[in-house]
């Protein structure tokens, strides 16, 4: 029964610090602007929404029906 609690807490570490890996970045984000990670992962889904409804393809800066020619900012 200890083994079980030790592979599930094992597992829980794991993913915890897999997390941290990948949001690195985010999180250094959120505290260089003094915002909160949900607040920078909200703006950036409305963003995400806005180009999408716009037709652009954001990690591309290429207009969706346009696929040769890049949008300019």
């Amino acid at each position: 029964m200890y083994i079980l609690v030790v592979v599930l807490e094992a597992g829980i570490y794991l993913s915890h610090t897999i997390w941290r890996i990948r949001y690195r970045k985010l999180r250094k984000e959120a505290k260089e602007s003094g915002k909160s990670i949900d607040e920078l992962l909200e703006l950036r889904r409305r963003d995400e929404e806005r180009d999408l409804e716009a037709g652009v393809d954001q990690d591309e800066g290429h207009d969706l029906d346009k696929e040769s020619k890049p949008i300019e900012m």
